[in-house]
């Protein structure tokens, strides 16, 4: 069960989503991504992120390790970004934290290697018993460590303990997201993985898992429950209700067309919370030429002054699937199978991994591919900017 570290410095904000985790470090001199109790989705999306996790370790899927951690407000005092210091002043005592694995990449399913069957299979499984609805095309929430798939991220899980109402029927109802999952394309062996889900996960398992739930997070949330172990066994009998995934879903998604075009930078950013990055491409998007492009040239010379150990082949690859969601077609994987629009979204949404893309400007152009171009110039190859015939 977890052990318990005690903030010593606040990094820096990962900006993903409307919880603002951040990088801490701790008392063991370790560097943790930590989830506040204080933050929107409160102290339900812990619970959850603690149970997904350790039933995801009992499973033999890879997890960075969690820790909980003990919060002093005064680690803001200082933080000049006022919505960060009421987080942390919200989010004093007991937290949650994954151990932060420097230099992963967001698992992307065109640039990466395809899991095994059974490897999908035992992720899809595991996604369908704790409900989870945030392991899709456009947010995959997986990481890829020494070319491993590590999961992040389950605080959207346990459907049931949102509302409490009528919950042990819902706790046992078919589980339809299922069918947008990233990596379901491959789940071609789910009868072994459920097979093996219900040998691993027995009520035993669940009652000590969500016996290390600390008490102070039920006691902070609503609940119809009289004491925290009646919550606790509560959690115990929603989880122990069994997993039903449902087919896949072919509905077709349309997009609508704005008026400019939108582009942001890509960067590589070696070491997350030493805020440094290169910038590595463009990508630009405009829907009424229906034109959706990328350009990468990394500068291998600055990427190795940076990060003498880079892995450029693993970077490369990484950007170069930019390229092929962007092109779309049966190549770029689930990804390019969206619309140009979605795809567009997918690739700039917010990344806290070494692989980035910067804030969304605009901008007017007459021919797309000749602003892309002229952007390239401008922000990744360093040269004079020039007027450009393609755009302002």
């Amino acid at each position: 069960m977890p052990r318990t570290v005690t903030a010593t410095r606040y990094v820096t904000p990962l900006r993903e989503g409307g919880s603002l985790p951040a990088i801490i470090e701790a008392d063991d001199a370790g560097l943790y991504v930590v989830k506040f109790r204080g933050a929107g989705q409160g102290a339900k999306a812990l619970v959850a992120e603690l149970i997904a996790g350790e039933l995801a370790r009992e499973l033999g899927l890879r997890v960075p390790e969690l820790v909980l951690v003990e919060l002093d407000p005064a680690l803001g005092r200082n933080e000049p970004d006022s919505e960060i210091r009421e987080l942390l002043k919200a989010s004093a005592g007991l937290n949650l934290a994954l151990d932060y694995l420097p230099a992963s990449v967001t698992f992307d399913p065109v640039a990466d290697p395809a899991p095994t069957a059974a490897e999908a299979s035992g992720i899809v499984a595991f996604d369908a018993y704790i409900t989870n609805v945030d392991r899709t095309p456009r947010n995959p929430n997986m990481l890829t460590w020494h070319r491993k798939l590590w999961l992040i991220d389950h605080g959207a899980s346990l459907y049931f303990h949102h509302s409490w109402d009528d919950w042990e029927a819902r706790s046992q109802g078919r589980f339809a997201p299922i069918k947008d999952h990233v990596l379901l394309p491959w789940a071609t062996a789910l009868t072994e993985a459920g097979k093996h889900l219900g040998e691993r996960i027995t009520r035993e398992v669940v009652e000590r898992i969500v016996g290390a739930i600390p008490e102070a997070w039920l006691t902070s949330t609503e609940s119809p429950f009289p004491t925290a172990e009646a919550h606790r066994a509560a959690y115990a009998t929603g989880c122990c209700a069994g997993w039903k995934p449902c087919p896949r879903s072919s509905r077709r998604r349309t997009v609508p067309a704005p008026s400019s075009f939108d582009y942001a930078i890509i960067r590589v950013v070696p070491r997350v919370e030493r805020e440094e990055f290169i910038n590595a491409g463009v990508v630009l998007f405009c829907a009424t030429q229906r034109f959706l492009g990328v350009r990468v040239e990394p500068d291998e010379a600055r990427l190795k002054a940076l990060w003498p150990d880079v892995d450029v082949d693993v970077i490369r690859g990484h950007l170069e699937s930019f390229r092929r969601v962007c092109e779309g077609g049966k190549g770029s994987g689930p990804i390019g199978q969206l619309s140009q629009k979605e795809r567009w979204h997918w690739v700039v949404a917010p990344r806290s991994t070494i692989i980035q893309t910067g804030p969304v400007h605009s901008g007017l152009c007459t021919e797309p591919q000749a602003a892309l171009e002229h952007l390239l110039d401008s922000v990744v190859r360093m040269k004079r900017a020039t007027p450009s015939p393609g755009g302002r």
